[in-house]
């Protein structure tokens, strides 16, 4: 409760500033209301607050959003059928110069005659509508709808293809009067951030009456703060995240010239110029990201090395335990057993953990998490009353579909399913459903205001969404390799081996029998990388490890599966093209490397196997700090007036060419071993 009360207390004051204040100031303020917090713990709130940006890194100064955004401009340029129809489509186009709290459709936009302009409803295919909320996320857009119209419900089911209702800004009058036509762009100042106010004029001609030059340094300089802000934020926040930070980094750079100051081009025209930038999704989140690269892949090694923090105490208990699961739902299990009654606090742990062995890594632990299961149940037993619980027949139904979501994923996991999954269609909308029923079980928990919040439909749903899950599970197992089937004959794999995060690209194409052990496999690519094998390594798959005598001091990730990897061989691991496993060289500089199967071919004779066959650029010294500690010492071996230069081209023992790469070395070192 600590976290939410200290939260609060940092986006009132982020609500109420007027201008911008210093990290002292806030911890001043967080006193003063008698809440006991460290500065770090309150600077940790203020970074993740929806209502401050950070404006100086430096000397922990804060901004608030409402006063930062006061006065931006931005320009949305109508389609064809917007203007034909005479209307403007809210959805994400109000990213981020509106508060998160405010509805789009329900913003209030001001003509230059004083009129706000009035709403209506129009129906537009999803193929049509979605490109509208296309930088909010499938699971984002699928709750605008919802929160739009109620009667959306219904329509928002496999396969998808239902008209869908949507609130828009009418703009039939103000279009015929200004002769608005396709290529003209409306100019949208922000009078009120937090309450969703604009003004809103006719802008200049995007087309003909552009100053070129104006245009070109805007460009340049929306580039390079969106490039600054897609590495600031990694993986984490999302598309309204990264273009408000994009904002605030280009507000303090010298270097960028104004872009909330009549800009030239509306920030979807920008995106669409970008070749080299699209939206790709992190589960229910949008990104903005590179198009040759998979932030999915990299979030799951974000994941790994940098874990994120959890919300609570249990949820990081939930997070080691690899219990794809939130207190918020375990709420609604707790009040579901209060419901029934005659259940206990361990009945709700073992259907919550049903078809999983739980390790903890020390008796302390355990103890410790049975601890704070039981404070939560006491806490829920205290608060729930069956007779004012409105949905205890509806939750029932609901933990009843999240069982069974739960078995569908437990047998994709049985099956060694990595990554890959992620690319079949039938996973998006999976994930789409279960997070529908993740957010009504959390609005189950708060009966005074849930049931205002939940959409009427919802109840007689619930048949569709069993039917659902049962034709997507169908869907996702048909592929799915069988446990215990037997691997691909005695084919030969091609296996791609990227270091994760390297750029440019360091990777190795090699061609290995498919009944390669995974500590030869290991071998092979300590030689065709050009490591010394002075370190332990891992594999991984899903959330199982395969480690060398696993039952020494090393034990992987807390809460994760550990096998013996002798004996492992890759083809049972690996099954079909473009599956997937981790190879993790290293445990102190972590040296990740991505190993994907590209294809299965058939013994080629003459051809002696293990052999590399393609690579590009070098392998980075043994134990330089990592990637990060490789580029670093690049630049220093770069720049020979550096006082570190002498000192670092003695230790590494020379000068280092970061694109060699010899074939032939490669293979040599190989066959030492093999032959």
């Amino acid at each position: 409760m600590k976290q939410d009360e200290l939260l609060e207390l940092v986006d009132d004051y982020g609500r109420l500033a007027e201008s911008e204040f210093s990290l002292a100031d806030l911890v001043g303020h967080v006193q003063c209301k008698g809440v006991k917090a460290s500065e770090d713990e309150i600077f940790d709130i203020a970074m993740t607050s929806d209502y401050l940006l950070e404006a100086d890194s430096l000397n922990e100064i804060f901004v608030p959003r409402r006063t930062f955004f006061q006065g931006a401009q931005f320009r949305i340029t109508p389609l064809k059928a917007e203007i034909e129809g005479g209307y403007v489509v809210p959805g994400h186009r109000f990213f981020p110069f509106v508060s998160r709290e405010v509805f789009p459709a329900d913003a209030r936009l001001v003509l230059p005659d004083g009129a706000a302009l009035q709403t209506r409803t129009v129906s537009l295919p999803q193929a049509q509508a979605m490109p509208f909320l296309h930088f909010c996320g499938f699971a984002g857009a699928m709750e605008y709808l919802l929160l739009d119209h109620e009667g959306n419900m219904e329509k928002l089911m496999p396969p998808f293809d239902a008209d869908v209702e949507l609130t828009v800004f009418d703009l039939r009058g103000y279009f015929a009067a200004s002769g608005f036509r396709p290529g003209d762009s409306l100019m949208l100042t922000v009078v009120d951030w937090l309450q969703g106010v604009f003004s809103i004029v006719r802008a200049e001609n995007e087309g003909a009456r552009v100053d070129a030059v104006a245009a070109k340094k805007w460009i340049a300089s929306m580039a390079g703060a969106m490039g600054d802000a897609l590495d600031e934020l990694g993986t984490d926040g999302d598309c309204y995240e990264q273009l408000a930070l994009a904002l605030c980094n280009a507000q303090g750079d010298p270097k960028c010239i104004p872009l909330m100051k009549a800009p030239p081009l509306a920030l979807a025209t920008y995106f669409n110029l970008q070749k080299d930038l699209t939206v790709k999704m992190v589960g229910d989140r949008a990104l903005f990201w590179d198009v040759d690269e998979d932030p999915q892949e990299e979030a799951v090694f974000d994941a790994l090395e940098n874990p994120s923090e959890p919300e609570s105490e249990l949820d990081a208990y939930f997070q080691q335990l690899g219990l794809s699961i939130s207190e918020a739902e375990v709420e609604a299990y707790m009040r579901d057993a209060l419901c029934h009654e005659g259940k206990s606090p361990e009945d709700v742990l073992a259907r919550v953990a049903e078809g999983r062995t739980l390790f903890f890594a020390s008796a302390e632990d355990q103890e410790e998490f049975h601890d704070l299961w039981c404070v939560l149940w006491d806490e829920v037993q205290q608060d729930y009353s069956r007779e004012a619980d409105p949905f205890g027949e509806i939750r029932t139904s609901f933990l009843a579909l999240n069982d069974k979501a739960f078995a569908v994923m437990r047998q994709l996991d049985a099956r060694g399913l990595g990554m890959e999954i992620m690319d079949n269609p039938a996973f998006m909308e999976f994930s789409q459903l279960t997070a529908m029923i993740s957010s009504a079980l959390a609005m189950f928990n708060i009966p005074e205001t849930a049931h205002e919040a939940l959409p009427n439909p919802l109840e007689g749903m619930t048949g569709q969404f069993d039917l659902a899950i049962d034709e997507l599970a169908n869907r996702l197992l048909q592929d799915a390799p069988k446990q215990g089937a037997a691997p691909a004959g005695d084919g030969i794999y091609q296996l791609k081996v990227s270091l994760k995060g390297a750029k440019p690209p360091i990777w190795r194409r090699i061609l290995v029998p498919s009944a390669t052990e995974l500590n030869d496999l290991h071998y092979i690519i300590q030689a065709t990388m050009g490591w010394k094998n002075c370190h332990l390594y891992q594999f991984k798959q899903g959330g199982t490890f395969y480690l060398p005598d696993p039952e020494d001091d090393f034990m992987g990730f807390g809460g994760f599966d550990t096998e013996d990897s002798a004996g492992v061989r890759i083809g049972v691991l690996l099954r079909k093209e473009k599956q997937k496993i981790v190879y993790e060289y290293d445990f102190g500089d972590s040296w990740v490397h991505e190993i994907l199967l590209e294809k299965i071919t058939e013994p080629e004779d003459g051809l002696a196997y293990p052999i590399c066959i393609k690579g590009m650029r070098a392998c980075p010294p043994e134990d330089c700090g990592g990637l990060w500690g490789y580029y670093n010492l690049l630049e220093i071996l770069d720049h020979p007036k550096c006082e570190e230069y002498e000192q670092m081209l003695e230790w590494v023992g020379g000068k280092i060419d970061p694109e060699a790469f010899d074939l032939a070395a490669a293979n040599a070192r190989m066959r030492q071993r093999f032959d």
